[in-house]
């Protein structure tokens, strides 16, 4: 059952996996499983990058009336986070302690998973001067923190950026809200020896991009 917005009788909060914000963190997924896959596809295009209908799956919304400045959806917003910061070589990386949970029905989907979902899906990229690693939290309740462990890299910087890609669940803009559900804001990162700890805020995407030499 939904809830009504206090002072706001006609909207709705959805719950929060039919939130925009849920729909890009969906759609980064979906880029982790493009960028593993990397060596036997190609993607010429995202589907409906501009378009007034089927509004949570295009890239870019316009409304037909022209009352409302065209703007970035959340999964066109991911694309684009990711394009702005990444390598082109996948590279190899081990995890521990992170918590799964079992599938669940999206949409009109039927078939689900055979294996458990991990909470964070995380893979490293690497151009020829940084190092990234992108971090999808799939808790929508929960900040997580994490060490990133460098020490396979003979020498790294002392220095990095932390990249994150934050959203609100309400798709519909409160006062003072743009239209664009998802931000993109950096904070610098110091590096211990070969490991840095951040705590990856609750339904985000992080990605730490730190210098190799």
């Amino acid at each position: 059952m939904r809830r009504v917005r206090e002072g706001r009788a006609r909207e709705t909060i959805p719950p929060p996996l039919e939130s925009g914000l849920a729909r890009g963190l969906g759609a980064a997924a979906l880029l982790h499983g493009l960028i593993r896959q990397g060596g036997v596809l190609t993607l010429a295009t995202q589907s409906m990058c501009v378009g007034c209908g089927w509004k949570g799956l295009g890239s870019i919304y316009y409304d037909p009336t022209g009352a409302v400045p065209a703007y970035m959806m959340p999964s066109g917003q991911a694309v684009m986070f990711y394009n702005l910061h990444h390598g082109n070589e996948l590279l190899k990386l081990t995890t521990q302690g992170i918590a799964t949970f079992d599938p669940v029905h999206i949409g009109f989907y039927s078939a689900l998973p055979e294996h458990p979902v991990a909470y964070l899906d995380v893979l490293a990229t690497a151009s020829g001067e940084a190092v990234f690693v992108h971090i999808i939290n799939r808790y929508f309740d929960t900040d997580v923190p994490v060490t990133l462990d460098l020490s396979a890299f003979p020498a790294i910087g002392e220095t990095g950026i932390w990249h994150k890609y934050l959203g609100r669940l309400n798709d519909a803009p409160g006062a003072q809200e743009s239209n664009e559900i998802v931000a993109f804001t950096d904070a610098p990162l110091v590096m211990t020896g070969k490991t840095v700890t951040v705590t990856l805020p609750k339904r985000s995407i992080s990605i730490i991009e730190i210098p190799i030499e």
